[in-house]
């Protein structure tokens, strides 16, 4: 019987191709990554931001990658995966097999068609027992497909006895069924990529369960992931290198997705370090990326913000028995975060709770009230805990709580220090109330003394902007009020430092502009506050209420502390300012004694000078240097008789 060609051409153009002398399905390992790279709407997976450390209930970008194939997938290899006794039949006899397969893949209503084709292939013997193989390996790749579709990879030994029963009944050779399966993992990998530019908590358990079902070894699982960077680097090729650039870019996302699987795969391998960098290398280089590069951005794009949303999640589940530190450390050696980076997340996770106990929320900042806020009850053993689950030392709790509670205890002890300062309350009371403000904010008593330091710094820095506002526009009345003021305030400070137990030198603490730390006077500069020492001591001794003998000593010197003048620039001072005082009062005195010398008016005289000397803090050089001056113009005046510049000598020389 004889068929015309065209019959046998229209019957056989559903599915095969001409091939050397006779006719057979084709084969081609290309097909194996045909799939769109952009991902159908209605199965595209979205980021929840949900827990790292449990099962994700959303789908496996690998799972639905694979679905998307298996939709495709037509022609001889869907209808053999869909019924594999008609295979084990193929294996038997060729002709029968091509005859049954001639039913099998032109639809029911073209059954003539179906029986031409399939006489005209066994009779012309078509499809040979070679061809029979390549059939074999597509049909075996979508039965693959369809197994871990179905049976998932939870189960890994099962579904593992189950892709080997379709080596066997494909009759892959092993080679081939590697490379099929190698295609798979490839595949699976490229739909991780495509469905969610981050990484998932399962992923590289997928991975590894994946690596197991198909029997890979750590050469196929390299050669897999260099075959998928390849697939994503054409599917990125329309992606400017200015968007890479871009930390927001889901591409950008999706590559450093893949060097973060790609390094933790390998690593899991224990691969030696040679072959570890082999490997890395190759996938990195499709990016033209060096390892270094792609370790970094893994470190601070992947790794960092996946472990940052696990311990967000963590610290929502504190106290249950859903997290613990074990589980942690378990979760960052699986990711491969330094310890370092690991440290630095958890203080923030820690500095987050500090925070939320004490109401703060992201979205506003400004809705706690800072004289009311207090943290709940149980609030110190819920940080501690924090602190014991994350492997943070409880120094860390302290610290978080000072560095919140810091700002929110400075606005009520200054309110507190002013009014105490204006006189609205007693230092005692003021003491109370600050003391009582640390209590609720759960601040370390032994923190106590920074916290005073610093509220008697921002308390007497207020004034004393006043003074440094005057001396600019000098203005020396007010100058003088201001610091005044300056004096008042620290009187009652004192009494207020001295009530919460503080014994240091008020001077030395907060007085120093040399000091790390900020003093009161640090506003002003050098020259600054030497014009001001000047212009309100020497303002201090003039009118009828000037200030002299211990008075002024007492209070030149308290000046002196709270500007930080030192003794030296003291001295120079008191040269230039009463230098002259001191030269005519000595003067004065060689000219009375010159004109009329008796002891009593010797005794007199001398009082008078050491009252200048003591008053002005006149130093002992700048006596004699007077004195020798004084004595030689004596010397001069009265040069015939010895006996009163001996006096004057006796005189100037008493004051040394």
């Amino acid at each position: 019987m004889k068929y015309p060609t065209v019959t046998i051409a229209l019957v056989l153009s559903n599915a095969m191709t001409c091939d050397g002398l006779g006719m057979a399905l084709s084969f081609r390992k290309t097909d194996m990554i045909g799939s769109s790279f952009v991902p159908k709407l209605e199965r595209a997976s979205s980021w929840s931001g949900g827990s790292t450390l449990n099962m994700l209930v959303q789908a496996s970008g690998g799972m639905l990658e694979l679905e998307e194939f298996l939709d495709s997938d037509k022609g001889v290899s869907k209808t053999v995966r869909k019924s594999p006794k008609l295979w084990k039949a193929a294996r038997i006899a060729t002709i029968p097999a091509s005859l049954a397969l001639g039913y099998s893949i032109v639809p029911s209503s073209k059954i003539a068609f179906s029986a031409a084709g399939a006489i005209a292939s066994s009779l012309a013997g078509l499809i040979g027992r070679n061809k029979m193989k390549d059939l074999g390996g597509d049909a075996a790749w979508s039965a693959i497909a369809q197994c871990l579709v179905d049976d998932g990879i939870s189960n890994a030994q099962a579904t593992a006895g189950k892709i080997l029963e379709i080596k066997d009944e494909f009759a892959v050779h092993p080679d081939d069924f590697t490379w099929i399966c190698l295609n798979i993992y490839r595949k699976y990998l490229v739909g991780m990529l495509k469905y969610d530019a981050k990484p998932q908590g399962t992923d590289l358990e997928e991975l590894e369960s994946l690596k197991g079902i198909l029997a890979l070894d750590n050469l196929d699982v390299g050669e897999a992931h260099v075959l998928a960077a390849q697939d994503w680097q054409r599917a990125c090729k329309f992606v400017t290198q200015e968007a890479l650039e871009d930390e927001d870019c889901k591409e950008r996302m999706s590559i450093n997705k893949l060097f973060y699987l790609t390094e933790r795969s390998l690593r899991q391998n224990n691969e030696p370090r040679e072959a570890f960098t082999y490997e890395m290398s190759r996938t990195c280089n499709i990016f033209n990326t060096t390892i270094e590069e792609a370790l970094v951005r893994v470190e601070e794009e992947v790794v960092g913000p996946f472990y940052a949303r696990a311990l967000k999640s963590s610290r929502s589940k504190l106290g249950t028995n859903q997290v613990s530190s074990i589980m942690l450390e378990r979760a960052r050696q699986t990711i491969g975060i330094s310890s370092n980076s690991a440290k630095n997340l958890h203080e923030n996770v820690l500095n987050d709770e500090v925070r939320s106990l004490l109401g703060y929320t992201n979205e506003n900042e400004s809705n706690v009230n800072p004289y009311t806020v207090t943290y709940p009850e149980g609030a110190r053993e819920r940080l501690e805990k924090l602190c014991k689950t994350f492997g943070l030392d409880q120094k860390e709790v302290y610290y978080e709580i000072v560095s919140e509670g810091m700002p929110l205890f400075s606005v009520v002890g200054l309110d507190v220090m002013k009014d105490a300062v204006s006189g609205g309350i007693t230092p005692e009371e003021a003491w109370e109330r600050i003391d009582q403000r640390r209590k609720e904010l759960l601040i370390p008593e032994d923190k106590l003394d920074e916290l005073v330091s610093t509220l008697v710094v921002n308390s007497m820095g207020t004034p004393l902007q006043d003074v440094k506002k005057y001396i600019d526009v000098n203005n020396e009345g007010a100058v003088y009020s201001s610091m005044m003021e300056v004096l008042q305030a620290k009187k009652i400070i004192e009494q207020l430092l001295k009530k919460s137990g503080w014994n240091g030198d008020f001077y030395k603490a907060f007085c120093n502009p040399n000091s790390d730390i900020e003093s009161i006077n640090s506003l002003m500069n050098s020259q600054q506050r030497k014009i001001v020492y000047e212009l309100v001591t020497t303002r201090s001794m003039e009118g009828p209420d000037g200030k002299t003998g211990d008075e002024l000593n007492e209070f030149t010197a308290e000046v002196q502390g709270i500007l930080g003048i030192e003794e030296k620039q003291v001295e120079v001072m008191a040269i230039m300012n009463f230098g002259p005082k001191l030269d005519t009062v000595l003067r004065r005195a060689m000219l009375e004694i010159i004109e009329d010398y008796t002891p009593a008016l010797l005794e007199t005289l001398k009082k008078e000078v050491r009252d200048v000397i003591s008053e002005y803090k006149i130093n002992e050089g700048l006596i004699i240097s007077s004195g020798r001056d004084l004595y030689q113009e004596a010397l001069k005046n009265i040069s015939d008789n010895v006996r009163i510049p001996l006096f004057m000598l006796s005189l100037i020389s008493s004051y040394f």
